[in-house]
């Protein structure tokens, strides 16, 4: 396995905001990377860049060899980006399985009637089949969650972002989440995670990619980035007196 995304010396912003800062670092395929720090500190304006809504102004994206930094939102899916977002937005008055359905033939560029059987086996996948007659509306917080990763994996991915979907649920639930994550890595896709339960990308990631303010503080093995002094000023405010 090798390098599935890289990112380059990227700089981005918001008009005269600027986001993110000089910000390079790779993923391999089949891992999962997870990305913390604090609020403000560049983690969605990230998966934004990666997956077209934001283009840099500088630096490059490159997946699978294929430089993406200027490509459309759709081509970079169809490419094998997929993502979830951190406010679950179903269509409300579709079905789960029609949530599912409409993102598996427009994210692969397929007709519905050829996206069925995939959409089925990604209700089994994500522990939705039984409730494929149910109406976004009527979900619970951790089926909305469950359903955003499910329309995040309709669409084929190898690359998956996944943007808090353990924010706002009990414990039970996150362990919930956490198996499921696990499971996608069991079938190879490679996953970039942003959380805010720290414990969770301890346990759950292959590396750890620490963020402040646009800018990268520490990156590699969870254990040695949850220990760093970096990490512990930035969620801690604790400074080094020397």
């Amino acid at each position: 396995m090798g390098k599935i995304l890289t990112v380059d010396n990227v700089y981005a912003a918001y008009g005269k905001f600027k986001v993110l800062n000089e910000l390079s670092f790779d993923v391999e395929e089949g891992e999962v990377l997870g990305i913390i720090g604090p609020n403000g500190a560049g983690k969605t304006t990230l998966m934004n860049a990666i997956t077209g809504l934001l283009i840099p102004y500088e630096g490059s994206i490159v997946f699978n060899g294929k430089d993406i930094t200027k490509l459309k939102p759709d081509e970079r899916c169809r490419l094998g980006i997929g993502r979830t977002f951190q406010i679950p937005r179903p269509f409300e008055g579709l079905t789960v399985f029609e949530n599912v359905l409409v993102s598996c033939a427009y994210g692969t560029g397929r007709s519905e009637s050829d996206s069925v059987d995939d959409t089925l086996e990604v209700l089994k996948q994500t522990d939705l089949l039984k409730k494929g007659d149910v109406l976004g509306h009527e979900l619970t917080l951790l089926d909305r969650k469950r359903l955003e990763i499910a329309r995040g994996l309709a669409t084929k991915p190898s690359l998956l972002l996944l943007d808090e979907v353990a924010a706002g649920l009990m414990d039970a639930e996150v362990h919930e989440v956490m198996d499921l994550v696990e499971y996608l890595k069991s079938t190879g896709i490679t996953i970039i995670w942003i959380e805010h339960v720290i414990k969770t990308m301890a346990e759950s990631t292959d590396k750890l990619l620490c963020l402040a303010v646009g800018t990268k503080l520490i990156y590699g093995d969870p254990g040695v980035v949850m220990a760093s002094k970096e990490v512990e000023e930035v969620y801690l405010g604790v400074e080094d007196d020397e």
